[in-house]
Formats: structure tokens, C-alpha cells, sequence
């Protein structure tokens, strides 16, 4: 490929010593005034023709700028025609590629993965089998993840389950706690949420004591 290089370096000349000298001259001169109620007009009127001398040498660099640069923003325009735009192009291309086929992938695994999971499931009863869901793992599907530990995480999150419903159903609200658990999957604190709330709703309300009249001694 040809090297991109510069021909011809710009050259800007500003006879920056004479603008420099006469610079020193006004800014010295404002900055010795001795400013009073007499000649405050005087002063304001010094001060705007300093910020209008100041505009004007702000307009010449932004047009010297701007003249600059003119021929760089024509190669950099030519530039991205020519390099960066069909270099992006292409990158972008075979990125979408890439990403189709790995998405083909990834989702192949994760059907592998969910078959796996429905036939291990069919070997436990209907309580299990109603509240294991594939979709509540949350299985992050990588194109290096090792499918038997996948295989490995959907046995150990049904045997939990199936753990789980065992421990409810010998508890004393199996049904409530089978409903609480239904929504968190958390066995401990299905349970501790229910004995408590029977705490409150079960607890015997306390008789008010009777209160003997006083007797005064006569």
C-alpha cells in the first residue's frame, strides 16, 4: 500500500513580533489606568475598542483556520472514501456474520441444554415438575461454556427443587408455604414468612383483667 505522507507542510506567517509589540502597548496601557468617577466614560470607551480590536484579530485566525484546514478536510474526505469507510464497511459485514453464526451456535447449545433439562425432569413427580422452569436458571449461554457442567446446574436445580417440596410437605402449612415458595423458590424463607404471619393471626388475644372496685374503710 502507499504511504500516506505530506507533500508540501503548510506555512502560515502572522508577524506575530509587530502584533506582539502593539499587543503589550494597548493591553499596558489598560492595565495602568487609574480609573475614577471623572473618567469612567473614557475608560469604557477604551474598553470596547479593545474588545472590538480583539474581534477583529479573532476573525482573521478563525478565517486563517478555516483556510488551514481547507485542504486537509479535501484529503480527509478523500481518505474515508477511499480507506476508513470500505474498512468499516467490511469489518461491519463480517461482524454480522460472525455474530449469526454464533448466535446459531449458542442457540443450538441451548437447546441441547433445555432437552436435557425436560427429560430429567419427566423422571421427578408433578409438584417438581409444575414449579422447575428452564427459563428461571437464567443460563448464560457462552460459545466456550462446557455443556455438562450446564447439564450438571439443570440436575442440581431440580433436585432442589424436588428437595425442597419434600421439606414443605412436612411442615405444618405446607399449603401456604407451597404457594410463597412457588413465587421465590426459597424454601427458608417461605417458611419463616407463613409462621410468622400465623404468629400475629393465631396468637390469643388477651383477656382484659377485671378491676375491683376501691372499698373505702369506714
Amino acid at each position: 500500500m502507499n504511504e500516506l505522507k505530506i507533500v508540501q507542510p503548510l506555512v502560515i506567517t502572522g508577524g506575530f513580533d509587530e502584533i506582539k509589540a502593539k499587543v503589550e502597548e494597548r493591553v499596558n496601557m489598560a492595565l495602568n489606568l487609574a480609573v475614577s468617577i471623572d473618567n469612567i466614560k473614557d475608560v469604557k470607551k477604551y474598553k470596547a475598542e479593545l474588545n472590538k480590536e480583539l474581534k477583529a484579530l479573532e476573525d482573521e485566525r478563525k478565517r486563517v483556520k478555516a483556510e488551514a484546514l481547507k485542504p486537509y478536510n479535501e484529503w480527509e474526505q478523500k481518505y474515508k472514501e477511499c480507506v476508513s469507510i470500505p474498512y468499516k464497511e467490511a469489518e461491519q459485514k463480517l461482524k454480522e456474520q460472525v455474530n449469526e453464526i454464533e448466535n446459531l451456535k449458542k442457540e443450538k447449545i441451548t437447546n441441547e441444554v433445555k432437552d436435557f433439562f425436560n427429560g430429567y425432569l419427566l423422571t421427578k413427580n408433578e409438584e417438581v415438575q409444575k414449579l422447575a422452569k428452564f427459563e428461571d436458571m437464567n443460563l448464560k449461554i457462552l460459545l466456550s461454556i462446557n455443556i455438562k457442567k450446564l447439564k450438571e446446574t439443570c440436575t442440581t436445580y431440580i433436585d432442589n427443587i424436588e428437595s425442597d417440596i419434600s421439606i414443605i410437605n412436612h411442615q405444618q402449612y405446607a399449603d401456604e408455604i407451597m404457594y410463597e415458595y412457588s413465587q421465590n423458590h426459597n424454601v427458608a424463607f417461605a417458611i419463616q414468612n407463613v409462621v410468622a404471619r400465623h404468629n400475629v393471626i393465631d396468637k390469643p388475644k388477651e383477656t382484659p383483667k377485671k378491676v375491683e372496685p376501691k372499698v373505702e374503710a369506714k
